[in-house]
């Protein structure tokens, strides 16, 4: 996996911080990067601030957490890595979440907490233009109106509700995903294909505005 060209931005980041050595840094990355077995890309960032430290003087002895933005009331389930670190060596502490993930209170501590930031709190009032073409496009395009709110398409196999048209599983989770009004909005894809949510509720493409 460090093979893979864009691993060259850690290296770039950790260059970066070499040369420049600032008071603090913070570094965001996909929650796998520091999965089991395949966390070569954390050892390679923790193992060369290591060598910089012996190289510049510097003290940073960084802390990392998996966090979900929705968490912390940004209206997106999105997980990200966060690693943190101090040029002096002082230990970043993550703050507490703010917010729960869903409406119902599920874990231990979770009522104490502020109800998530939904789809619609992010994007009722936006203004579309109504210039830009927004409609879903590619083969399946026509069934989005099918598949209820907050769904993908696991609604249409055996085990949904709707007709049995695809494997289980067999699709990546964003195909044919649709926004649900009462929930956090899904990841939202950087490079989505025709076929990739998520989708507006109103079976579509999501706008540029509603996008931001």
């Amino acid at each position: 996996r460090l093979d893979d060209p864009r691993a060259e931005t850690l290296r770039a980041y950790l260059r970066i911080l070499e040369e420049t050595r600032p008071k603090s840094f913070l570094l965001e990355n996909v929650e796998g990067l520091a999965f089991r077995n395949k966390d070569e890309g954390l050892k390679l960032i923790l193992d060369e601030i290591k060598a910089i430290n012996r190289r510049r003087g510097t003290k940073y002895d960084p802390v990392f957490q998996v966090v979900n933005a929705a968490s912390y009331g940004v209206p997106q389930l999105r997980k990200r890595l966060i690693m943190v670190g101090s040029r002096d060596g002082t230990r970043f502490e993550f703050p507490q979440p703010t917010h729960r993930l869903t409406a119902e209170s599920v874990e231990e501590g979770d009522d104490k907490l502020e109800p998530p930031r939904t789809a619609w709190d992010a994007l009722a009032d936006v203004g579309r233009d109504p210039s830009e073409d927004v409609a879903a496009t590619g083969r399946w395009a026509d069934l989005l109106p099918s598949i209820p709110e907050g769904c993908n398409y696991l609604w249409h196999t055996d085990r949904g509700g709707g007709e049995p048209l695809f494997g289980w599983r067999r699709r990546y989770w964003s195909f044919l995903l649709k926004l649900a009004k009462n929930k956090p909005s899904w990841t939202v894809q950087a490079q989505p294909g025709p076929g990739s949510g998520p989708f507006h509720w109103d079976n579509r493409r999501l706008s540029m505005r509603e996008l931001c």
